[in-house]
């Protein structure tokens, strides 16, 4: 089922290494941070193209059904793509058997949550014929995603990110292009721009197939009894750790339609999709420097004072982007939106305040991962959710609108890496203790 490693390297196929590789982990953070910012860049088109034209309301179905969608998708087990990349460089597991495993269990367990998607679109009460619709065509996410995470593992394990960063920023390209294509034929619809992501996202997984060719025979087992449960219960954990996440900031699009209507949505989603482009950045780091951080945890015990430098980068880099975007929100966001999303600006700039809160703390989360301390994150993370939720029906019941609903986040930001890093220093996690080589 899998090819043999290459003399000289590990079962994964790479030449080991001691130590962090700066130049190997640069080039590729260099080529996902490039792809981040000229994707922020065609995200600007896209509000142009999709937003600008639908108004808050027609953005507000969009969101709302993608949101819907997103809560089904933790029963495509997302998570077990961090373990293949930490089992592939830590424990020598072979990549290949990793991959065809995970992605027989995928499309299981996607195909469940593609049922339930369907069920839920009809049966949940209170939704209108475009969302209904709109959920049913992006329910096909939860089998696509989750395999072109799959896939892209091949990329992360061989330090090969280049082709993550192309591939998207061509869905992103493409998603433009149809978008507004269909609307130029049919019309300002939301349902059409629902159809025009969900094909740009299955051209992106054919590609990212095509890429992964290079590395591994893709054959998917569904012989699942087989697959080690060290490994099931990490994937199963990590998978948790990113549901709750997810929930932590698409919970608010949600509890904004259950309280309020499809234009509230709308201008809370336009803050949140800027908010969470502006986050990718961190999420670019993570990827390109995951695997060395692995094996350095591997090698010794490594601290988040080691990575000091790095912290205090992504500390400028949060700091200098939400004083930048706190400025130029009031002007930018009605000029390219439109005067009809003025009532995002507020909110835009709340949430710019949690991501200066935030991206500094990231790495200490790469580390209770790459140490195998993820159970430490399961524990913390639906806390935080939890928190969210609690905040945001306070908010939203004194009638803050969706001001109150960016406010509650910023608000579980501050106590969730505040309680990380007191759980991660009682761990040794933070710095080395006396006498600590």
């Amino acid at each position: 089922m899998t090819r043999e490693p290459a003399e000289g390297t590990d079962a994964a196929g790479v030449e080991p290494e001691s130590g962090f590789n700066t130049r190997k982990g640069m080039a590729n953070a260099s080529w996902l941070l490039a792809g981040n910012r000229l994707s922020y860049a065609l995200s600007a088109i896209t509000v142009v193209v999709v937003a600008r034209p639908l108004g808050p309301a027609g953005y507000g179905v969009v969101s709302s059904a993608l949101a819907f969608v997103g809560v089904f998708g933790w029963m495509a087990l997302s998570g077990f793509d961090r373990v293949i990349v930490r089992e592939s460089v830590r424990e020598g597991e072979s990549l290949e058997g990793l991959i065809n495993a995970t992605a027989g269990l995928k499309l299981t367990l996607g195909a469940v949550a593609l049922v339930a998607c369907w069920i839920g679109a009809w049966a949940f009460p209170g939704l209108t014929m475009p969302e209904r619709v709109g959920i049913t065509i992006a329910s096909a996410i939860v089998l696509i995603t989750p395999m072109n995470g799959t896939l892209s593992t091949a990329c992360q394990v061989h330090e090969e990110m280049r082709w993550m960063a192309q591939i998207g920023i061509v869905r992103q390209a493409l998603y433009i292009a149809l978008a507004g294509a269909l609307m130029l034929i049919v019309g300002t619809d939301p349902v059409v721009v629902i159809i025009a992501f969900v094909s740009a996202y299955a051209v992106a997984l054919a590609l990212m197939a095509r890429v992964a060719m290079k590395w591994i025979r893709l054959r998917p087992t569904f012989r699942f009894a087989s697959i080690d449960r060290v490994f099931f219960k990490a994937g199963v954990i990590f998978t948790l750790i990113g549901f709750f996440s997810y929930l932590y900031t698409k919970i608010d699009v949600l509890m904004i339609r259950a309280w309020g209507d499809t234009a509230q949505v709308g201008l809370y989603a336009a803050a949140l999709t800027l908010y969470m482009r502006l986050m990718s950045t961190t999420e670019a780091f993570s990827v390109a420097f995951f695997p060395q951080i692995v094996r350095q945890a591997k090698q010794g015990t490594l601290v988040l004072m080691d990575m000091r430098k790095g912290v205090v980068a992504l500390l400028g880099v949060g700091v200098a982007v939400t004083v930048a975007g706190w400025i130029a929100a009031p002007f930018l966001i009605p000029l390219v939106l439109g005067k009809d999303f003025v009532g995002t600006v507020l909110p835009f700039r709340i949430l710019l305040v949690a991501l200066a809160v935030g991206v500094p703390c990231y790495p200490l989360q790469l580390l209770f991962q790459a140490r195998g301390m993820e159970l430490t994150l399961v524990k913390l993370i639906p806390l935080r959710a939890a928190l969210n939720i609690v905040l945001n029906v306070v908010a939203l019941a004194a009638g803050l609108g969706i001001a109150g609903i960016a406010l509650s986040t910023l608000v579980t930001a501050v106590i969730y890496y505040t309680a990380l890093a007191i759980v991660g220093d009682r761990m040794g996690l933070i710095r080395r203790t006396v006498g600590e080589g």
